[in-house]
């Protein structure tokens, strides 16, 4: 089941983004360590940080993240999620630089959305695929 948070007009403080994971899950009747899909889309973001981080890294099961339309300039602090297969961060203003750790953090991706961000270089794809 594919549970989608409440948009939030305004940035996206800890405690919204922790309140919509219960709601996530408490949509699908799945605790924190059983969702596997998380959709955050609309979020306003903007940075992930140290605590957005390891609360998703409380869903140690989750299969597919998303993280579009979040206004992300920065992946630095993705989560470390062994089981990702699919991770969309589209929409967002991510620059080649910050796209090149992906593939390191998530060895399993079959899936990858990065459109409509700040990709120049045709060898960030290329590293991508």
């Amino acid at each position: 089941m594919k549970a989608i948070p409440k948009k939030d007009k305004q940035q996206c403080s800890i405690a919204v983004f922790e309140a919509a994971i219960k709601d996530i899950c408490k949509k699908a009747n799945q605790t924190m360590k059983e969702i596997t899909v998380l959709d955050f889309t609309g979020f306003q973001i903007g940075q992930l940080n140290h605590e957005i981080k390891i609360c998703l890294e409380k869903c140690t099961k989750v299969e597919s993240l998303t993280l579009a339309e979040c206004q992300l300039t920065s992946l630095e602090c993705l989560p470390l999620l062994s089981n990702l297969l699919e991770l969309d961060v589209s929409s967002n203003a991510l620059e080649d630089s910050t796209v090149k750790i992906i593939p390191k953090l998530y060895p399993k991706l079959k899936r990858l959305n990065i459109a409509d961000n700040k990709i120049r270089k045709i060898e960030t794809l290329k590293m991508l695929a």
